[in-house]
């Protein structure tokens, strides 16, 4: 298995037990995106955030 196989993997696994899930990474970074990505596409919300203090409190989280 490669890494982006486990990566997925991993976001699904996770993705079945959270119902928000906060990916903590810069905006132009591509990891994170593609985490952004992979978790809104198993069905789960999800935001790129830069750092704690961007989560507000209307997220249900």
């Amino acid at each position: 298995m490669d890494e982006t196989s486990d990566v997925i993997n991993a976001v699904r696994e996770i993705a079945g037990l959270v119902d928000v899930m906060l990916v903590m990474g810069a905006r132009n970074s591509s990891n994170s995106n593609r985490l952004h990505e992979l978790t809104e596409k198993v069905g789960v919300k999800a935001y790129l955030i830069d750092d704690t203090s961007m989560i507000e409190a209307g997220w249900k989280v």
